[in-house]
């Protein structure tokens, strides 16, 4: 990276916005918009994952797992594709 480069966004970085399965495993985010089909959506809401709520990766991949209000949650990755959080520090 030259001087006149800014530096490209990664998933520990506090602004980027980022798909929930390209989250790093044991961090923290916040969900800023749930983007998937309305069944979907009430299945996601059902499990504790809305707009607002935090949520920490457990365990990447497919299906990945995260904890949300306590409880761990397994989501496959087409789902939580739809899920799009900001990492927090």
């Amino acid at each position: 990276m030259n001087r006149y480069e800014s530096p490209t966004p990664t998933a520990t970085t506090s602004f980027a916005f980022l798909p929930l399965p390209n989250l790093a495993t044991n961090a923290l985010a916040r969900v800023s918009s749930v983007n998937v089909d309305t069944d979907d959506a009430v299945r996601l809401k059902s499990l504790g994952i809305c707009v607002g709520r935090r949520v920490q990766m457990v365990k990447c991949g497919d299906p990945l797992v995260i904890r949300v209000l306590g409880a761990r949650v397994g989501l496959s990755a087409r789902l939580a594709a739809g899920v799009v959080v900001r990492p927090l520090d």
